[in-house]
């Protein structure tokens, strides 16, 4: 099927990467104990910008 997208919801082509990476963060907490979401949300994504940082400076 031409012009289908096989990623469905989850990537929409030509998106920015922080709109991504929220929306990743997002689809992850909605698995967490209501409690934990906002930390582990936190720290998820500072993890993944450190590592990004960390990947860029190479």
């Amino acid at each position: 099927m031409a012009g289908t997208n096989p990623f469905g919801k989850y990537f929409v082509v030509g998106e920015q990467p922080m709109n991504l990476l929220q929306r990743y963060i997002n689809a992850v907490r909605q698995y967490l104990p209501e409690a934990l979401r906002d930390d582990v949300g936190r720290e998820l994504k500072a993890n993944i910008e450190d590592q990004s940082e960390a990947a860029a400076a190479v």
